[in-house]
């Protein structure tokens, strides 16, 4: 099989934030050098979501609003 048509990968639930000021400047974040995914580009605040953000709640839109800022608490 070419790689054109190679098997879709299902990806993982995950969150991000946009964070901003009252001049429009954007926070962004380095990522590791060593971290298993885009080591060292920059990325928006967010990340995973865990065993924990679901079993927060049940709505899956709160799920994704509770890992954004457990991602934004550990990352900032």
């Amino acid at each position: 099989m070419s790689e054109l048509f190679s098997p879709v990968q299902i990806g993982r639930s995950a969150a991000s934030l946009l964070i901003y000021n009252d001049h429009n400047q954007v926070l962004w974040c380095k990522r590791g050098e060593n971290a298993p995914f885009l080591g060292s580009y920059w990325a928006f605040v967010g990340g995973m979501v865990n065993e924990l953000d679901l079993q927060s709640h049940t709505d899956p839109l709160k799920i994704l609003k509770i890992t954004a800022l457990r991602e934004a608490s550990e990352e900032l």
